[in-house]
């Protein structure tokens, strides 16, 4: 972040000149326990915690000011009064992302949104001085920390948009001003939240809603919901995926000796350190936002040899026993789980390992519950998983209804349950895919198998 006083921030915000409007601001902090030296805090309110009870922290960190709804006058520490300090947060990271002259990319999508914003991210650092989001900063928190964390050098910003409801994906959009908004897919992630499919894809539609006109729509050629995102989107319009008829067509190849993804985008041969044949959709799509600013498809290729994935999405590790371990345990959706099964099975031929699936329950589907279970325990056994370790009650109550047909399965009621038992279901040479929603705590699974010990030979 580049430096700003008080005074600027008090102005972004609409506020008066504070008495002290010369002390300088040289981060924002929303925690207390680390960045807050010579930093603006923010007392955000949480579910759990109130900034405004870390105000006395603050200020023995040497926090240079703060943002609070509740001013405290005992504390030592100047404080700029607003209705609510998430939205002064927004604001700020809008009126300061505007003093720079950038390349702006949006990215959103139901699935593979994190992927693609980091292959983007690769990609455009061969030629751009680029900030990205980090790790899950992809909220109303954290998508203006990533604008605040811009500086003069920076020449392009690649940014991941979530959301959890409509308009959500509008008010980051107009706080980021993408020229380049990516939408990877349009699923049932959330559906319990906004009731129909046709609902998420009019709010993921936000991000095109705020492109200028002269920007650039990057939209899933094979995606049901196509026509629709077109409708929105501005005139030049770049298609990517499986279909034929896409402007980047992605092709899946057999994956590496270590399970590593081989693709063609139109034509051109990509392999990259991340197993997932979802991989070669997600490379197109990148692909595409890379063309609109100059890049060649084999610039790309280029880019991303040997690009790994973020933490826990599609991460290959290897654990003791020569376990391969696919860590997918972020998060779940319908099409990511069937993804993950389908990686999973080309892992294990090209390996020739024995494909064990420990699938978690997936959150927040609505009335959609059962069918999506009931989908996964279905693609599970298409693919020929050897066992299949169900956490959850949603996954239990599919695996029983499928009845004598169902893939062969352990059952176990939570993560912890399933960590103390996962060493004892698995074989040296194992191949095993780990994948749930973020709330199931599968990373558990996944610690206890990297501990070795306890592996049948």
């Amino acid at each position: 972040m580049d430096r700003m006083t008080l005074g600027w921030v008090a102005q972004a915000l609409g506020l008066e000149a504070p008495d002290r409007g010369h002390v300088p601001i040289t981060g924002v902090s929303i925690d207390t326990r680390s960045g807050c030296d010579g930093a603006l805090f923010i007392a955000l309110r949480g579910e759990r915690t109130d900034g405004h009870a870390f105000l006395g922290q603050a200020a023995a960190a040497n926090a240079a000011a703060a943002i609070v709804a509740r001013p405290d006058p005992v504390v030592n520490l100047p404080q700029l009064v607003v209705d609510d300090p998430l939205l002064a947060l927004g604001k700020l990271a809008r009126a300061y992302a505007d003093r720079y002259k950038l390349v702006r990319i949006g990215v959103t999508g139901s699935v593979g949104k994190t992927s693609v914003r980091a292959m983007i991210g690769t990609i455009l650092a061969t030629r751009f001085a680029v900030c990205a989001s980090l790790g899950n900063h992809n909220n109303e928190i954290g998508v203006p920390l990533t604008l605040l964390s811009l500086e003069g050098r920076h020449t392009a910003l690649v940014t991941e948009l979530a959301m959890r409801g409509s308009g959500q994906i509008a008010y980051l959009a107009e706080m980021v001003q993408p020229s380049i908004g990516v939408i990877t897919s349009i699923g049932v992630s959330h559906i319990e939240l906004l009731g129909t499919r046709e609902r998420i894809a009019q709010a993921k539609a936000e991000l095109l809603d705020a492109l200028p006109r002269d920007g650039t729509a990057v939209l899933p050629a094979d995606d049901p919901y196509l026509s629709f995102l077109k409708e929105r989107a501005p005139a030049d319009i770049r298609t990517f995926g499986f279909a034929s008829a896409a402007d980047f067509v992605c092709r899946a190849s057999a994956p590496g000796p270590n399970g590593e993804a081989r693709f063609t985008v139109n034509g051109v041969g990509f392999e990259i350190g991340a197993p997932g044949v979802h991989h070669a959709r997600n490379g197109a799509a990148a692909c595409a936002a890379a063309a609109a600013l100059g890049l060649s498809v084999e610039d790309c290729a280029e880019a991303l040899q040997g690009f790994r994935t973020p933490e826990m999405r599609m991460e290959a590790l290897r654990a003791p026993g020569d376990i391969l371990v696919l860590n997918d345990a972020y998060n779940a959706a319908p099409d990511s789980v069937r993804a993950a099964l389908d990686t999973l099975a080309e892992t294990a031929r090209a390996t020739g390992r024995r494909p064990i699936a420990v699938l978690g329950d997936m959150k927040e589907l609505g009335a959609y519950v059962e069918d999506a279970h009931r989908q996964a325990i279905e693609a599970a056994d298409r693919s020929g998983v050897h066992l299949l370790v169900a956490v959850g009650s949603s996954m239990a109550d599919a695996h029983a209804r499928a009845g004598s047909s169902a893939v062969a399965a352990v059952l176990y009621p939570d993560s912890t349950s399933a960590a103390d038992r996962i060493r004892r279901l698995v074989q040296a040479g194992d191949v095993v895919l780990v994948k749930g929603s973020r709330a199931m705590e599968l990373d558990r699974v996944v610690q206890r198998l990297m501990q070795g010990g306890e592996a049948e030979p």
